[in-house]
C-alpha cells in the first residue's frame, strides 16, 4: 500500500475505523482514550461526514495515522489528493473527467493507480454511493477549515435563496413605509399656504416617489428571479416525474435494467437506451442537481431522494425498482406544488404556457450530449437522428 497514494479509494470503512482507533492506545488516560474511541465509532455508524470531521479534528493521532495509511509520497501528493476530491465535490457531474486526470497524474509520476481506477468504475456504477463515499474521504483528511469552506460553499444555495426572500419582504415593508410618508406629505400640500414651504414639500415628495419607483423596480425584478428559479425548479421536476412515468410504463425498459439481465452488458439497441434513460433518471436525482434547488427543497427531501437514487442501480429487483420510482415521484408531486406557490407569490402567471417537460428521447439525448466519451452515446445519437 505504501506506493499507493489513493488506496483509501477501495479501503474498506471498518478496517479504517480500526486503524484509526489503535492509535488512541497510547493516550495518557484511559477514559479519554475510550471516549475518544466511542465518538471515532459512533461518527463511522452515522455516516455523516460532519461528525467524522468534527472528530478528526479532536484527534490529530487519528489524521496522522490515517496520512500513512494513505501511502502519500509527499506534500504534493496529498494535496493533489486534495484539490482533485474538492472538484469532485463541487462537480459530480463531471466527476469520472476529474478521477481521469488523477488517473494520469499518478501514472505520469509513476505511481500505483489501481484504486483510482476502481474508484472511476464506482462512479461509473453508483454515483450517488460514490459520491457519499468520496464525501467520508474528504472529511477524514481534510483540515477543519478546508472542511468549513466545503461546509459553507454546499450551503451558499440555500442560504441565498432564504435571504433573498427576507431582503424582499423588508423591502416591500419599506417601500409601505415611504408611501405613508408621501401621503401624509401630500394631505400637508394641500393644506399649506406658504409658498416657500409647498416648494419644499414638492421637492420632497418627488424626491421620495422616484425613490420608491426604484425600489419598486428592484423588489420586482429580486421577485422575479425567485419565481423563475420556482419555475425552473418546477419543469426539472415535471421532466424527472415525466420519465419516470415513461420509464415505469415501458416493461422493455424495466425487464433491461433489472433482475439478472441489468447485471449483464448491454448487446441491443434497445438495452442501450434502457440505460441512458435509467442513469438520465438518477443524474437528475444527484445530490448535485439537487443542490441546485435546495432554497425550494428541504433539506429532509433532498435526503430522501438522493438516498433513493442511490438506491437504483441496475440488476436490483423490478418490484425494488418500482417501489424506489414511486417513492421519488411521491416527494416531487407534493414539492412540485411548493414550487407552483412560491413562483404564483413571486408574481409569475401559471395560466401562460410554459416549458413543456421533456419526452424521454429528448432526455436520453440531452444524456448523450452531455456524456459523449460514453460509448451508449453515439449509439442513442444515431438511433435519434443526430449523426
Amino acid at each position: 500500500m505504501a506506493g499507493n497514494p489513493y488506496a483509501v479509494q477501495t479501503a474498506d470503512l471498518g478496517g479504517i475505523m480500526t486503524g484509526l482507533g489503535s492509535v488512541l492506545e497510547g493516550t495518557r488516560k484511559r477514559k479519554a482514550q475510550e471516549k475518544s474511541q466511542q465518538d471515532l465509532m459512533q461518527a463511522y455508524r452515522s455516516r455523516d461526514p460532519s461528525q467524522v470531521a468534527t472528530v478528526m479534528a479532536k484527534s490529530p493521532e487519528a489524521g496522522a495515522q490515517l496520512e500513512r495509511m494513505m501511502g502519500f509520497r509527499d506534500k504534493q501528493t496529498k494535496e493533489h489528493f486534495l484539490v482533485n476530491t474538492r472538484k469532485i465535490l463541487a462537480d459530480p457531474a463531471n466527476a469520472e473527467q476529474y478521477i481521469q486526470e488523477r488517473i494520469e497524474y499518478l501514472d505520469s509520476a509513476g505511481a500505483d493507480s489501481a484504486s483510482s481506477q476502481k474508484a472511476l468504475q464506482m462512479y461509473q456504477n453508483d454515483p450517488g454511493t460514490a459520491k457519499d463515499f468520496t464525501e467520508m474521504v474528504y472529511a477524514q483528511l481534510a483540515s477543519p477549515q478546508e472542511w468549513k469552506a466545503y461546509q459553507n460553499q454546499k450551503g451558499i444555495g440555500k442560504d441565498q435563496f432564504k435571504q433573498q426572500e427576507i431582503d424582499i419582504k423588508r423591502e416591500t415593508l419599506d417601500m409601505r413605509k415611504l408611501e405613508n410618508e408621501s401621503r401624509k406629505d401630500e394631505q400637508l400640500l394641500s393644506r399649506e399656504t406658504n409658498n416657500l414651504k409647498r416648494d419644499e414639500l414638492k421637492i420632497k415628495i418627488d424626491e421620495r416617489r422616484k425613490n420608491i419607483e426604484a425600489r419598486t423596480k428592484k423588489t420586482e425584478t429580486a421577485k422575479n428571479v425567485l419565481g423563475q428559479k420556482a419555475v425552473a425548479s418546477m419543469n426539472a421536476t415535471d421532466d424527472t416525474i415525466l420519465s419516470i412515468d415513461e420509464f415505469m410504463a415501458n416493461s422493455s425498459y424495466i425487464n433491461s435494467v433489472s433482475g439478472y439481465t441489468g447485471k449483464l452488458p448491454t448487446l441491443t439497441v434497445a438495452g442501450t437506451d434502457a440505460e441512458a434513460s435509467f442513469d438520465n433518471i438518477r443524474n437528475n436525482l444527484t445530490l448535485e442537481n439537487l443542490d441546485k434547488m435546495s432554497g425550494v427543497l428541504s433539506e429532509t427531501d433532498i435526503k430522501i431522494l438522493s438516498n433513493a437514487a442511490s438506491r437504483l442501480v441496475p440488476g436490483m429487483s423490478k418490484s425494488a425498482m418500482m417501489k424506489e420510482f414511486r417513492r421519488i415521484k411521491t416527494v416531487l408531486s407534493r414539492r412540485k406544488k411548493k414550487f407552483s406557490a412560491d413562483a404564483k407569490r413571486a408574481g409569475i402567471d401559471l395560466t401562460q404556457p410554459q416549458a413543456p417537460a421533456k419526452d424521454i428521447n429528448t432526455q436520453a439525448m440531452d444524456w448523450a450530449k452531455a456524456n459523449p466519451s460514453d460509448p451508449r452515446a453515439a449509439q442513442i445519437m444515431q438511433k435519434l437522428g443526430a449523426q
